[in-house]
């Protein structure tokens, strides 16, 4: 007997009409306590399924399978016929992604705990463990899904898509998290076939995980839990009471979940495709349509006198002069034949694909100098900065709704390395837009200074993300190392 971990598809809803219908009609029933690990239970909620299936949808939009098999009814002569569809070769659902994820990260990410030698160490550890490139993950699924968990290891981070994954919130309170839970179900192969057996919960709150493993009669995306078991998984043993694990941490759980757009539920979060895909859809749709009819005209229609044509002797219909099979036979005083062309006017309807392209732009926020890249002559960096701001404000705006998420998710990595630290004292800081290198962030600084117009202390938080107190201590070690001061000596 082999026994494996999968992830099963849910095919079930292909049809973006369907998905927010679906989603609504158990938005709000949020798990509020941990009875759902009562046996002879089904799972998951109502809530979780439809919020499953928008997911999954979400996804289809990322990677370009909504369209599969999706065609187009059309009225030609008044009769109803379909017609392919055609998505648009560049993906803008991918597309926005891309070069959002572009914009946040074109920097590093600056962090400070107000400790030279604390701050190299962190420095190393992120390096070490590639822990930024987990956080892009991180942020391009959260855009794509509205919803990404993320679990902190003494090794790195790992962000995976939600569909497993929810959150147990007090009831007088959506905003408390009482724990968040991640489930997989596992199958098991014996004599070649292949059913789900078990299902595992691993438990995150503050201090503490939790994991019990229970047998199980469904599929990945619903069924009913049986009884506790005990089990072998992954080089440990599970006992049939649950295994609990404590992580030196009280303060802060391993797992977090992150949410964009959460003000549209108020628990969990909302895709950034939600405000363009209509226009999208809408897109393709003309451009579709417009395809149809330029193939329907790409063979033109030639047009013959009565001359051209004599009866037939064997059939007693009609028939084209021929010679040898071959040429029309052309009699004196006879007009040549002549094709009938398609002057192909469809300026209309390209004004309405201009029209919903800038309603996209309008709504992504990024703008087409940002999307398309183009720009006339040679601006300068103040000039795109300002031409690109929408799409600088959108990525802000996005990593605030994150950042406590992302910082948590580097304080918890610390302290499982033995970094002594304190939440408050970590400051991250997103350098999105930022063209200036080192050099020009120096001279801008020294000059600024030199003219009396900002302090060096503001010019540190402006340019560098230092909070107050590390601004203030980073000129203290700058004394220090003059020479003109000693520690703790003030002005």
């Amino acid at each position: 007997m082999e026994t494996f971990d999968t992830l099963g598809k849910d095919k079930r809803l292909n049809d973006s009409s369907n998905v927010d219908i679906y989603r609504s009609l158990a938005k709000g029933q949020y798990y509020t306590d941990f009875s759902f690990l009562l046996p002879n239970t089904s799972f998951p909620n109502q809530e979780t399924l439809g919020r499953n299936a928008v997911y999954k949808y979400n996804h289809r939009l990322y990677t370009g399978e909504y369209a599969k098999g999706k065609r187009l009814v059309g009225l030609i002569d008044n009769k109803e016929c379909t017609m392919p569809y055609k998505m648009l070769s560049t993906n803008f659902f991918k597309l926005t992604i891309s070069k959002l994820i572009s914009l946040v990260f074109s920097n590093d990410i600056l962090i400070k705990s107000g400790d030279i030698g604390r701050d190299k160490r962190i420095a190393a550890l992120v390096e070490r463990t590639r822990w930024q490139e987990g956080i892009k993950k991180f942020f391009k699924l959260v855009e794509i899904y509205g919803d990404c968990p993320i679990k902190t290891y003494k090794d790195g981070v790992s962000a995976f898509a939600p569909y497993n994954g929810f959150k147990v919130v007090a009831s007088h309170d959506k905003q408390q998290v009482l724990g968040y839970v991640i489930y997989n179900v596992i199958y098991t192969k014996t004599n070649n076939k292949v059913m789900a057996s078990h299902i595992r919960f691993e438990i995150h709150q503050k201090g503490i995980i939790f994991e019990r493993v229970y047998t199980y009669n469904g599929n990945n995306i619903s069924g009913t839990i049986g009884y506790p078991v005990e089990f072998e998984y992954n080089g440990r043993t599970i006992s049939k009471d649950g295994n609990t694990y404590e992580t030196g941490i009280e303060d802060c759980e391993l797992v977090q979940w992150g949410t964009l757009n959460s003000e549209a539920d108020g628990v969990y979060g909302q895709s950034s495709f939600m405000d363009i895909k209509d226009i999208i859809f809408t897109l393709e749709q003309r451009l579709s349509s417009e395809l149809h009819i330029m193939n329907e005209h790409e063979k033109p229609l030639l047009i013959l006198g009565a001359q051209n044509f004599r009866e037939s002797e064997q059939t007693g219909g009609y028939e084209l002069k021929v010679v040898n099979g071959k040429y029309l036979i052309r009699q004196d005083g006879e007009e040549n034949p002549e094709y009938v062309t398609w002057d192909g006017k469809l300026e209309s309807s390209k004004q309405y694909r201009d029209d919903l392209m800038s309603f996209f732009y309008e709504l992504s926020e990024l703008g087409k100098t940002f999307l398309s890249g183009e720009y006339v002559g040679n601006i300068s960096e103040e000039t795109l900065g300002n031409t690109i701001k929408s799409a600088i404000d959108r990525g802000n705006r996005d990593s605030l709704d994150v950042y406590y998420v992302v910082k948590n998710s580097l304080y918890t990595l610390c302290r499982l390395n033995g970094i002594a630290i304190k939440p408050e004292e970590l400051t991250i800081v997103f350098s999105i837009g930022r063209t200036d290198d080192d050099k020009q962030v120096a001279e801008i600084i020294k000059t600024m200074v030199s003219a009396d117009i900002l302090s060096k202390q503001t010019m540190l938080e402006k340019y560098l993300g230092y909070n107050s107190e590390q601004a203030q201590a980073e000129m203290e070690r700058i004394k220090i190392e003059k020479g003109g001061y000693q520690h703790g000596e003030t002005d």
